[in-house]
């Protein structure tokens, strides 16, 4: 079986730049709207702003094989990061609505569309495995991490 894992990756980052995520905060009473929220394959750069998501590794888990063709489980982390200053407070609701946005673009219903990875491979089957929160803190700031977790089942095409 070929690793789908690239693909994947690629098909992800294109699939949530073509989503135009973006988040809505109140300042002084009025709702502002900041849009394209900047995503990342596995590094930002230095001076990038927040929040910002960044698509980690995809673990490939036990590959099947049949008469049929091979089909693995893949599973694909999203991280979506907020930083505040350090001594004001903090807030889960942009972290939490980004997220929101990224399972319904990635995993739309149970039944797809999914993605499209090109052509030697074919997502059979996606579901939202998890989301947690993870906060930490530095001399500066207070950032607030949401991981959402996403399985794949999918078919190699091509072999």
């Amino acid at each position: 079986m070929k690793d789908p894992a690239e693909a994947l990756r690629i098909a992800t980052v294109n699939a949530l730049q073509a989503g135009n995520i973006s988040y809505t905060i109140v300042v002084g009473g009025t709702p502002v709207t900041y849009a394209d929220v900047p995503i990342f394959d596995e590094f930002t750069e230095d001076n990038t702003s927040f929040p910002r998501i960044i698509i980690q590794d995809a673990q490939v888990g036990p590959q099947q094989g049949s008469k049929i063709g091979f089909r693995a489980n893949c599973t694909q982390v999203i991280k979506v990061t907020m930083a505040f200053p350090g001594s004001g407070g903090v807030t889960k609701n942009i972290t939490d609505n980004i997220s929101s946005q990224i399972m319904q673009l990635l995993v739309p219903s149970p039944q797809g569309p999914f993605m499209d990875l090109g052509p030697d491979f074919k997502i059979m089957l996606a579901v939202v495995a998890g989301a947690v929160n993870q906060s930490y803190q530095d001399a500066e700031r207070k950032y607030i991490d949401r991981n959402v977790r996403i399985t794949y089942t999918i078919e190699q095409l091509n072999t």
